[in-house]
């Protein structure tokens, strides 16, 4: 493939770009990222320059819209992900014991958030924490025969919530 070399114009807006072949569809325009003038390559509605920066914002904000828009798309990103971890289990223990800084700066980060946490900032008791049901129950519940009476209806924050009250049965 023969490399086309174009002159370059006088204009100190195009000094560093070359001079457009007389196509009517080649028209500089500005990177919808970096701003900078470019000429369209391949495709007329080009709108991103050739930089690698350019491309990745390009590239993520494509995955982004498709993550949102396409459910067949997200679910298999899901599946793949956990596919993933299944087969590399030891990934983060990894991944800390050869980055220390990593280990370092987690550390230091929970400690603010359990800091806030203290202080009353968080708004629940387990809101300082990456998943909120982590927690260990706090109840004593022991295996028996119960009764499960619906209490009220009203007032919860989840429309499919029930609101019960459970009652131990003698066994009599």
């Amino acid at each position: 493939m023969a490399l086309r070399q174009y002159a370059l114009t006088a204009s100190p807006v195009n000094a560093c770009l070359p001079e457009a072949p007389r196509h009517p569809w080649l028209v500089r325009k500005n990177c919808a990222h970096c701003h900078q003038l470019f000429l369209p390559r391949h495709n007329p509605q080009q709108n991103y320059c050739s930089q690698r920066t350019c491309q990745n914002k390009r590239k993520y904000l494509w995955r982004k819209r498709k993550h949102a828009d396409d459910p067949d798309y997200r679910i298999n990103k899901q599946s793949t992900n956990k596919k993933w971890q299944r087969q590399h289990t030891d990934y983060w223990r990894k991944y800390r014991a050869s980055h220390p800084e990593y280990e370092k700066r987690n550390r230091q980060q929970q400690r603010l958030r359990d800091q806030k946490h203290i202080q009353g900032v968080c708004k629940s008791d387990a809101s300082h924490l990456a998943k909120c049901d982590a927690s260990p129950p706090k109840n004593n519940i022991k295996s028996g025969v119960y009764r499960i009476s619906p209490v009220a209806s009203g007032g919860l924050a989840k429309s499919d919530a029930l609101l019960v009250e459970i009652s131990y049965m003698t066994t009599s």
